[in-house]
């Protein structure tokens, strides 16, 4: 598992910032087994995960609006409490507001119309892509999206 892995792993669960020159971890006690090997990278790899989590804090509190001709208008936050906010002031939908941790999730698939068609249902569905949060009951309907969820915010 890389660094970058293991800081998406920990924003799906929960969130991690950096506070003073160190790295805060949030998440669920009862995540605390699935999330160990991505605590262990993060201890094994301090700086360079301090690096990149400070790096993705510049991006804290703007809304960087983007067009693009297959998807449209859509927006990147830096995490879940910026897309709020940005939701609310852009008047955008939660699925044209995408967060580093579910940029750095589709970045990881390799197969390029994989990705389009994740973005495609993000969009239709208002919704967010978290990784690890839910596991297919039928695992036989696997495929290229295996290990990613698409979510629909259910309340307001």
């Amino acid at each position: 598992m890389t660094v970058t892995e293991a800081i998406a792993a920990v924003r799906g669960a929960g969130s991690i910032q950096a506070v003073a020159g160190k790295l805060s971890v949030k998440f669920a006690p009862a995540r605390q087994s699935d999330l160990q090997p991505a605590l262990d990278v993060l201890r094994c790899n301090r700086e360079q995960a301090l690096a990149l989590v400070e790096q993705d804090s510049a991006l804290k509190g703007f809304a960087v609006e983007l067009w693009s001709n297959s998807l449209g208008r859509l927006f990147i936050v830096a995490d879940e409490e910026d897309a709020a906010l940005a939701v609310g002031r852009c008047q955008a939908t939660r699925g044209e507001v995408w967060t580093g941790s579910e940029i750095e999730i589709v970045a990881r698939i390799a197969d390029s119309e994989a990705r389009r068609e994740i973005a495609r249902f993000k969009r239709a569905l208002s919704g967010t892509v978290a990784e690890g949060l839910a596991q297919s009951e039928d695992r036989r309907r696997t495929g290229p999206h295996e290990g990613v969820n698409l979510m629909k915010r259910l309340t307001s």
